[in-house]
């Protein structure tokens, strides 16, 4: 899958919550990608398993601040 249909399935993902209209099963899907994502990029030690920076890494950042 490419970068814009990823973007394109979380547009989608967004104008439904907004409308209340979203299945179940995105939402799980949604979460284990997310799930994914954050064991891809284990900072429990000084520097994330995935890309090498100072833990927290960016992609973490990212995720932290957006969930917060």
């Amino acid at each position: 899958m490419t970068h814009d249909e990823l973007v394109t399935i979380l547009n989608d993902y967004d104008i439904g919550l907004s409308n209340g209209m979203v299945h179940k099963d995105l939402v799980f899907a949604t979460a284990k990608a997310l799930r994914a994502v954050v064991q891809l990029h284990n900072c429990m030690n000084k520097y994330c398993g995935n890309c090498g920076m100072a833990s927290p890494c960016f992609t973490i950042q990212a995720i932290e601040k957006e969930l917060s």
